[in-house]
């Protein structure tokens, strides 16, 4: 990903969604927003990729779920009542 692309919209959408801590920068003129880029330092540049990597993943991962795993119809299930674990019979 890169940042300069995070800087107008999200990745995951391409849109400014408010609960991103870039919204309000992506308000801001698109100079502005790369004197601010430059601004940061190497550690935070770094921050600001993964948190975003991670947000698009999360996102992306909602909005396509895995497929759930069919149970087997000819297995019983029970709760032991101490441990609260499912067990197969």
């Amino acid at each position: 990903m890169h940042l300069l692309e995070v800087l107008n919209a999200c990745p995951a959408g391409q849109c400014n969604p408010d609960d991103c801590p870039l919204y309000k920068l992506r308000l801001w003129d698109f100079p502005e927003r790369v004197r601010w880029l430059n601004s940061l330092t190497l550690d935070d540049l770094q921050f600001l990729s993964a948190y975003h990597n991670v947000c698009m993943q999360f996102k992306l991962t909602a909005e396509h779920p895995l497929p759930a795993v069919a149970e087997d119809s000819t297995s019983e299930s029970t709760v032991h009542p101490t441990s609260q674990q499912q067990t197969r019979l």
